[in-house]
C-alpha cells in the first residue's frame, strides 16, 4: 500500500496538470464475531495501519469502497 501510493504520487508530481492520488480501503472480507473471529479491534487495527500506509506513500485521499455492515 505505501509503495503503490508513493508510486502514485510520484507519476502524479511528473504530470502536466494537477492529479489527486487516492487509496482504497474495501471491507476487511472477515465476519465479525459471533459468526466469524474478527473482533472490533482486530478490524480497527487492520484498517489504522492500512490507513497509515496509504498516509506514508503521500496519498490525497480516501476511498472507502463497498462496505455492507456499519460495524466495518
Amino acid at each position: 500500500m505505501k509503495f503503490a501510493s508513493k508510486l502514485g504520487r510520484s507519476m502524479a508530481n511528473r504530470a502536466d496538470r494537477k492529479l489527486t492520488v487516492t487509496g482504497s480501503v474495501g471491507p476487511t472480507e472477515d465476519m465479525m464475531k459471533p459468526f466469524d473471529q474478527l473482533t472490533d479491534d482486530i478490524a480497527k487495527e487492520n484498517l489504522r495501519k492500512h490507513i497509515e500506509r496509504l498516509e506514508a506513500g503521500r496519498a490525497d485521499g480516501l476511498w472507502l469502497e463497498t462496505y455492507s455492515a456499519l460495524e466495518e
